[in-house]
């Protein structure tokens, strides 16, 4: 019983402390960059937490380590990684300072016409699947609205992942390209919080819709969260409050994100024969918490127990970004980027073929063990520094801050709190181009219609 409570004391401080320093320093109310890692560390190990004293059996780290002292100690270090990262964000705070939202406001107005920010987004996502459905061996883009297609699509991502089908071809590079329809529907979800013209509050709900299909079609069910999280930090960007209306409209998103995550897991356990689906509230609800999404505590608990010193990468995979643009054609045995493998077929010695989510913790535990603390620093610093770039006056209006705050900052915090870091760099320095290119040429459209 003194072990569990302490595990939950730990929990709540590993999303308290960021919660509440976010609450003073954030450049942005809501979802400031201790936010972000506030949510993760709430999803990852509070709730997880909860759940495993309920149900120990949905624990990942079971099937490692079970002594209660063991355990304690991978709750340490990832306490004392969270708090590194803080003392690293605080480390540039000089004084309160809150973004502008007349800046923010005064960007958004410049986009006059809300039909075309609607058809190039609706476009560029249809386009994007096409693409999509194409390498997929399928023949049309209105294959797309079949249920054997989603259903289909959704049980090869296991078929995939479990190294049963083409294990390594997700077709990243094409997944890329459909951040060019999310640029108009973040103008648009600003829009439509600013200036509430019917025509943008409709035209963001069926591109909402949309996105949302898309996620559905490619399997991601994680995307599905990011929706309202996106409405959040447009909320946040505009200053603007959370009303009861608004926490109704996303109580009912909320629902909806869940219904549909709870469906795309049913569906991928099916593996193809849609005939054995099977309505399962423990298999549709166990890739939450059983799984290493988010700020993950079972890696840490895992990793600080059973890693091999042999193991140690030594501030390898922070490099990995640096050879990651050769390609394959050149270099056929190029390692892989991204440490999932690694971490489940090398340290964990699973005989299978995909990976774990190696966390950001777990990432900086695989390169320098207990010194990996230090990593929590260096990303807090880096989480400043970059909250500070785009939100600025200069970052809005020349950087795109918000858009490419929402769209770029934002998945670079979660992505390495709960990946690995190079994969986020790789994937994201394409996209940052792309933001920054089409901002350019919307800003050069703007120009030209005024």
């Amino acid at each position: 019983m003194l072990f569990n409570i302490t595990y939950v004391l730990l929990s709540i401080l590993i999303f308290a402390l960021p919660w509440g320093l976010a609450r003073k320093w954030g450049v942005i109310p809501l979802m400031s960059p201790l936010h972000i890692v506030s949510l993760a560390g709430f999803l990852g190990v509070t709730v997880k937490t909860l759940s495993y004293l309920a149900r120990p059996d949905y624990a990942y780290y079971s099937y490692f380590v079970s002594d209660p002292w063991e355990i304690l100690s991978g709750y340490i270090y990832l306490t004392l990684f969270v708090i590194a990262l803080c003392l690293g964000y605080m480390s540039r705070t000089r004084k309160v300072w809150r973004a502008d939202k007349e800046y923010v406001i005064a960007y958004v107005k410049t986009f006059r016409r809300n039909s075309v920010l609607f058809a190039a987004s609706a476009g560029l996502a249809v386009f994007v699947i096409a693409i999509f459905l194409s390498a997929r061996g399928f023949e049309g883009i209105t294959q797309a609205a079949s249920l054997d297609t989603i259903h289909l699509l959704n049980s090869q991502k296991v078929e995939r992942i479990e190294g049963q089908n083409s294990f390594g071809k997700s077709f990243a590079a094409i997944k890329s390209l459909f951040i060019l329809s999310f640029i108009p529907f973040i103008v648009l979800l600003l829009r439509a919080q600013t200036n509430k013209l019917p025509s943008s509050i409709v035209f963001s709900i069926l591109l909402a819709l949309l996105i949302a299909f898309v996620a559905i079609l490619q399997g991601k069910r994680l995307e599905l969260l990011d929706l309202i999280l996106y409405y959040l930090i447009v909320i946040a960007m505009c200053g603007q409050r959370v009303t009861l209306k608004r926490l109704l409209a996303l109580g009912v998103m909320g629902f909806a994100i869940v219904a549909i995550f709870v469906v795309m897991t049913i569906l991928r356990s099916t593996k193809g024969d849609i005939s054995t689906a099977d309505i399962d509230l423990y298999v549709a609800l166990l890739p939450i918490v059983g799984s290493t999404y988010f700020l993950d505590i079972n890696v840490s608990v895992i990793l600080v127990n059973i890693m091999q010193a042999d193991h140690t990468l030594y501030g390898g995979s922070y490099l990995s970004w640096s050879y990651a643009w050769i390609p394959r054609f050149f270099w056929s045995d190029k390692p892989a980027i991204t440490l999932g493998p690694y971490l489940k077929q090398i340290v964990l010695q699973m005989n299978a073929a995909g990976g774990i989510n190696p966390t950001g913790p777990g990432e900086a535990f695989l390169n320098f063990q207990w010194g990996g603390i230090l990593i929590g620093f260096v990303l807090g610093f880096m989480y400043r520094k970059l909250e500070v770039l785009f939100l600025s006056q200069y970052g809005i209006l020349h950087y795109h801050g918000v858009i490419t705050y929402p769209l770029i900052i934002f998945p670079f915090i979660m992505s390495t709190l709960q990946s690995s870091f190079s994969g986020t760099v790789v994937t994201l320095s394409l996209q940052l181009v792309l933001v920054m290119i089409s901002g350019n040429l919307l800003r050069r459209y703007r120009q030209k219609t005024r």
